[in-house]
């Protein structure tokens, strides 16, 4: 499962298709609410308002949003309370804040599977990332913290004097911990959002096969000819999202504002959204058709992750 500081299926569709030169799903987003999702998928091809509306038919074998928030701070909630008690002050401005920092990210990138989708969010960041989708700023090195910190929390390293360190550190005490309250135990591996798992790698599959089917192409074309009559010249908005011009500089300039607004203008004209759901939607139900049994064992995993979480979310002391 992901962790707020670690790499998520989404940003490996979104961001890692831009590292490739093909752009899949770059830009930059904001901070506006996202928009309710709903669980029942349309029968047609749908026209929504924001990319966010409609749920694919292989959510309902990953935890939402909100859990994989939720675990994710239980994990530093539980190392922080580990290294309190070895005498360490770990992340002291921790607090169930981040569950909702979390789930923003996750909104952030799926709002941009796509490219840039959010009208308000483009004009101050155009297709940028705003910094505040990097997660927590959790230390990732013992140059974050002191050594004897770095010790205690990973079990790297010389262990501080007078004070037993539990196997792996306390990043090895609240996997445990986590694992005993039924929460991303190795068992779990057939569901899930993380591209090694049979939900994920269908989540990632089914994208990557929709960009090169024919309705998907056909909408793409459309979406092309809108913006050259802008006097942008992108083939998919993948390629608009990858444009070296933007990728050059740290901030927005007006030109890249102005162009995410077009890309998003002839997104919603020719229904780029709504062609992208249907397809990648239909390939997913094929998928969890062949497979069915997996699946179904698959969302029992998942149901029983969500337990877990609720009582260790009213266990664990904030």
């Amino acid at each position: 499962m992901k962790r707020l500081g670690g790499t998520t299926i989404l940003a490996a569709m979104s961001l890692g298709c831009v590292l490739a030169g093909t752009g899949c799903a770059s830009g930059g987003s904001a901070a506006a609410p996202a928009a309710v999702r709903q669980a029942s998928t349309p029968s047609a091809t749908p026209t929504p308002s924001s990319v966010l509306q409609y749920q694919m038919p292989i959510a309902a074998y990953q935890l939402t949003p909100l859990q994989n928030a939720e675990e994710d701070y239980l994990a530093q909630r539980l190392e922080q309370l580990c290294l309190g008690k070895l005498g360490f002050s770990f992340l002291p401005g921790l607090s169930e804040k981040v569950i909702a920092q979390g789930v923003r990210i996750t909104d952030e990138f799926e709002s941009r599977l796509y490219g840039v989708s959010d009208p308000v969010a483009v004009r101050t960041y155009g297709y940028h990332l705003p910094s505040w989708v990097q997660g927590t700023g959790k230390p990732e090195s013992a140059a974050d913290l002191g050594t004897a910190e770095w010790a205690a929390l990973t079990g790297k390293g010389p262990a501080p004097a007078g004070r037993p360190v539990p196997r792996g550190g306390c990043s090895g005490q609240a996997e445990r911990e986590l694992q005993q309250a039924g929460i991303n135990a190795p068992a779990q591996q057939s569901g899930g959002s993380d591209p090694s798992t049979l939900a994920g790698s269908v989540q990632l599959a089914s994208f990557e096969r929709a960009q090169s089917s024919s309705p998907v192409r056909a909408v793409f074309a459309r979406w092309s000819a809108c913006m050259r009559g802008y006097g942008d010249h992108y083939a998919t908005p993948f390629t608009a999202a990858a444009d070296p011009r933007w990728t050059r500089s740290a901030t927005a300039s007006r030109l890249e504002i102005q162009t995410a607004e077009h890309d998003i203008g002839c997104k919603l004209r020719v229904n780029v959204p709504g062609v992208e759901f249907a397809v990648v939607s239909r390939y997913q139900d094929q998928a969890i058709t062949a497979r069915a049994a997996a699946f179904a064992q698959a969302k029992k995993i998942i149901a029983s992750e969500a337990l877990g979480l609720r009582r260790l979310m009213a266990s664990v002391p904030t």
